[in-house]
């Protein structure tokens, strides 16, 4: 795996789940404890994923970009709300370049396990969703730590697709379509708390209210 940072987050979560997995199987079948702590690995595997698949943007997103831009980045995609469902990876990955959106699902489409894949992830989240909100979420132990393995798979094609553009020497700078859109959510924030005054020859202003 290319980004190592992401690849410590997955390591570390499969450790705790296989910690979590001796203490489920050391308790009686009809203990209690054993869902409440497949809910926690629940939550544990999706917080992963999706820390992870943000990170993978993220990092290079600050490959190339000065430490205040960086920073946004930071803020707006780490920091951001977003679940770690098929649609939102892709999605995510549109809006740095189609063509990532595009990669990654004829991978996952090419992929023997391709199936499996897709169930996985989404089941995940699904489980998450109701357990969040305060509904049922039946599942148990092997089936979670079975479709954290399997989400996993998307993480490594992701990054597999990130990274070459991140080694890439030709590559010092994001694409063009990430740096229009990141303009545009600049912009967009400032305008909020600032008001625009056009100057001649000199393009925008800022000037506080």
């Amino acid at each position: 795996m290319h980004n190592l940072e992401v690849k410590n987050y997955l390591i570390e979560c499969w450790d705790e789940v296989k910690d979590v997995e001796k203490a489920v199987n050391a308790l009686d079948v009809f203990d209690k404890q054993r869902n409440y702590l497949t809910k926690y690995i629940l939550i544990r595997c999706c917080g992963t994923l999706e820390l992870s698949y943000k990170t993978l943007f993220a990092r290079y997103a600050g490959h190339s970009l000065c430490q205040r831009t960086e920073n946004y980045i930071e803020d707006s995609v780490i920091g951001s709300s977003m679940n770690p469902s098929l649609y939102k990876i892709k999605n995510l990955a549109n809006r740095f370049d189609d063509r990532w959106g595009k990669k990654l699902e004829a991978t996952i489409e090419n992929h023997k396990r391709k199936s499996r894949i897709r169930s996985s992830i989404n089941s995940l989240v699904t489980l998450r969703n109701k357990f969040a909100h305060g509904q049922t979420a039946q599942a148990s132990f092997t089936n979670v730590k079975s479709y954290f393995v399997e989400a996993c798979r998307v993480l490594y094609i992701l990054d597999q697709i990130i990274g070459k553009n991140t080694e890439d020497p030709h590559h010092n700078l994001v694409c063009d379509e990430f740096k229009k859109m990141l303009h545009s959510k600049l912009v967009d924030i400032l305008k909020r708390n600032m008001r625009y005054r056009r100057i001649k020859d000199s393009g925008f202003k800022l000037v506080p209210r």
